[in-house]
């Protein structure tokens, strides 16, 4: 049976969370103490559905396109904007995270700022070719900082 590239994408993220050291941790927000990478990547590939429903008049969803576009509000851009930054802020991977995220939310406010304007061939083209490519990116950047941070964490250990 064939893999789909959603499960393959799912199925690379199987390595433990990130996690920063208890003293790091601000106790108003201890539930951002560990970053759930297969979750956010899952929360990430829903947007595509998410879009995709908006451009086809078929969502639910009542969106505000000033909270999408804030890279803050879900729970990746909370972890980054707290927790992250204090754990892993010096590591190239999460600046690179860090902006990709935020261009990933920019561009799910321009998908849903063309169905608003009723370009909806527009809107598709965009989900499929820059938000698709903003998307996998955010992917490879989680990839990459948990790299980084299991061999900043190896290091340490060997220190």
């Amino acid at each position: 049976m064939r893999m789909g590239f959603f499960d393959w994408v799912k199925n690379i993220f199987i390595r433990p969370t990130l996690t920063v050291a208890p003293e790091s941790v601000d106790p108003d927000n201890a539930d951002l103490a560990t970053l759930d990478i297969p979750g956010a990547v899952q929360a990430h590939l829903n947007w595509t559905k998410r879009l995709r429903d908006a451009i086809q008049g078929e969502s639910q969803e009542d969106f505000d396109i000033s909270a999408v576009r804030a890279d803050h509000n879900c729970a990746l851009g909370k972890w980054i904007h707290s927790d992250g930054e204090r754990a892993y802020g010096e590591l190239p991977a999460f600046t690179d995270l860090r902006a990709k995220h935020a261009h990933f939310h920019r561009e799910a406010a321009g998908v849903l700022e063309a169905v608003e304007a009723g370009e909806r061939t527009h809107a598709q083209r965009q989900l499929v070719t820059s938000f698709s490519a903003s998307s996998r990116e955010v992917i490879a950047a989680l990839d990459l900082l948990q790299d980084q941070a299991l061999m900043r964490a190896a290091r340490a250990q060997g220190a």
